[in-house]
């Protein structure tokens, strides 16, 4: 995936091509996909603050902090 270009659609569709069913993004540009939920506990949302490089008026994260969707979402 092009992270200039990353979104957090980009990211869920490219996650979905590989048949993932977790889609992560992280400092407005990293997209990390997995098969199986996080193990960790929730962070508060308000530290999930970077815009992402494809869409600054979305959210993609932040410093260490990673926003998860299912596949469903």
């Amino acid at each position: 995936m092009d992270q200039r270009q990353m979104t957090v659609e980009y990211c869920i569709d490219g996650c979905a091509v590989g048949d993932y069913n977790y889609a992560g993004l992280e400092y407005g540009s990293e997209c990390w996909c997995s098969s199986t939920p996080p193990n960790y506990d929730p962070v508060d949302p308000s530290e999930c603050d970077m815009g992402c490089t494809g869409d600054a008026a979305a959210v993609c994260g932040g410093v260490s902090r990673i926003l998860v969707y299912s596949k469903s979402e």
